[in-house]
């Protein structure tokens, strides 16, 4: 959840993180393959605010998932 004073930002999503298949080719002969994601995508915020005193101010919100 990302929040400010006047701001409030929340996401949610739900992800697989591997996914395996196992069947049987015959009576004594098994196999399973499976799938993995390579990388986990992070995340990149940019908000630009008008200041008074400082004109434009730009925040920049960086993370990853854990």
């Amino acid at each position: 959840m990302l929040k400010t004073a006047d701001l409030n930002e929340t996401t949610s999503n739900a992800t697989l993180g591997h996914l395996i298949f196992g069947f049987p080719v015959t009576k004594r002969w098994k196999t399973s393959f499976g799938l993995v994601p390579y990388s986990n995508v992070g995340y990149s915020v940019i908000y630009n605010d008008e200041n008074v005193n400082l004109g434009t101010v730009k925040y920049t919100f960086y993370g990853e998932e854990d």
